[in-house]
């Protein structure tokens, strides 16, 4: 089921797991057809916990443009179209992850009318099965941290 929501913070426990799933592994994907998405710098960042709550990995992926507070004018080559982000982890119970959309380039227009959010897909899997299928709206001006939370 595919909802909208401004910003995010998803807290949520799954049941109705098979044995099997227990300890699977989970994939977070981000995704935009932004044009002007080379504008942004992307990053998922994720802890994994075994059914003690103890920490059992870390895992992170980014897709980096240029520094904050840049300048361009255009796209660099390679980052002129949409983009996608996946990060898998390994076997655990639970996760906490942060998908991160920092800007690295304001929008051209001061006129924040001009430069309305857009939208970044977000969706978490564990084994076959889709936990979470949302679409964040993202400001052009601030990004968007978006904190996701999943428990088996």
């Amino acid at each position: 089921m595919k909802k909208s929501r401004p910003s995010g913070l998803a807290l949520n426990r799954i049941d109705n797991f098979e044995v099997s799933d227990m300890n699977s592994e989970f994939t977070i994907e981000i995704a935009s057809r932004f044009e002007q998405l080379w504008r942004y710098n992307l990053a998922i960042v994720c802890a994994c916990y075994d059914e003690q709550g103890e920490r059992v990995d870390f895992c992170s992926t980014e897709s980096f443009v240029a520094s904050a507070g840049s300048k361009l004018r255009e796209a660099p080559a390679g980052f002129d179209g949409p983009r996608e982000l996946k990060l898998s982890t390994s076997a655990c119970h639970s996760i906490v992850a942060y998908v991160y959309v920092v800007t690295n380039t304001e929008p051209v227009s001061n006129v924040i009318a001009d430069s309305p959010p857009f939208d970044l897909k977000v969706k978490v899997r564990v084994g076959r099965k889709t936990l979470y299928n949302t679409v964040h709206k993202v400001s052009q001006w601030g990004g968007e941290s978006i904190e996701l939370k999943f428990k088996i």
